[in-house]
């Protein structure tokens, strides 16, 4: 996966200038930015990990803001540092 700490850092500056719910990213591209295959992304769109706008059936019709994708890579990086944490 891409470095996180730069993706977020990234994403907050969108949200500090106001946009982060007016940006938003097709799940596909959302997974390229992210570097994770597009089938890990739509599980975790469908998982409700990801907080997802579907605009309808088709998949290729539902979009993650910027904020949705922010959230979701805090998560990960709190998860990831309370795991190393836990280590022996």
């Amino acid at each position: 996966m891409t470095e996180i700490k730069a993706v977020l850092k990234i994403l907050r500056l969108i949200h500090a200038q106001g946009f982060s719910e007016k940006l938003v990213f097709r799940i596909n591209d959302a997974a390229d930015l992210l570097e994770i295959p597009y089938p890990v992304m739509e599980e975790e769109c469908l998982e409700n990990r990801i907080d997802t706008k579907k605009f309808g059936t088709n998949r290729n019709m539902w979009r993650i803001t910027a904020k949705a994708l922010s959230d979701y890579l805090e998560e990960l990086q709190h998860i990831a540092e309370h795991t190393q944490g836990n280590k022996p």
